[in-house]
């Protein structure tokens, strides 16, 4: 299982509209419905209302590169370039508990 954490540092204290253009574009759920996702949600900054948290957790590898390839992935360009000044994206690999 691969989770990301992707933290946006955006140009604006706009978070809210950041992640309501996403939600009104449908992307978010195009990716929610992608084979292989089990999770796709944003977090608003409890200290900075200019950063908004997205968290990802995929199956495996080929689900997120899959992922990657998507007309919808290559469509957020437009929102970042729109109202992101920066972002970090943090990997991480689980393994489910037995």
């Amino acid at each position: 299982m691969i989770i990301l954490h992707v933290t946006y540092q955006l140009k604006e204290s706009n978070a809210r509209e950041y992640v309501e253009a996403l939600e009104a574009s449908g992307i978010p759920r195009l990716c929610r419905e992608e084979a292989g996702n089990i999770r796709y949600d944003y977090f608003y900054s409890a200290a900075f209302s200019d950063q908004v948290l997205l968290v990802e957790q995929w199956k495996d590898a080929e689900s997120l590169e899959f992922h990657k390839q998507t007309e919808h992935f290559k469509g957020l360009g437009t929102f970042q370039d729109r109202f992101v000044k920066e972002k970090l994206v943090e990997r991480f690999f689980a393994e489910e508990f037995k």
